[in-house]
């Protein structure tokens, strides 16, 4: 399954989604400062790599979603 969202003019995101068997891959713009920040957060050894980061990420928001 692929889905792609193509950003309306005011969007920054574009989202692209494969299913693989219990996995998406997710693809996404974020600003530059944003991942300059995540870069050194991984750096600074506090993340595996970029992927660890944004799968920490999702899954703290969706806790906290879930929670409230």
């Amino acid at each position: 399954m692929i889905l792609f969202n193509k950003p309306k003019k005011k969007e920054i995101a574009t989202i692209i989604v494969i299913g693989m068997r219990n996995q998406v891959i997710i693809t996404v713009r974020i600003p530059a400062y944003e991942y300059e920040q995540i870069k050194k957060l991984v750096k600074n050894g506090k993340y595996l790599n970029f992927a660890d980061f944004v799968r920490k990420a999702v899954k703290k928001l969706l806790e906290s979603e879930v929670m409230s």
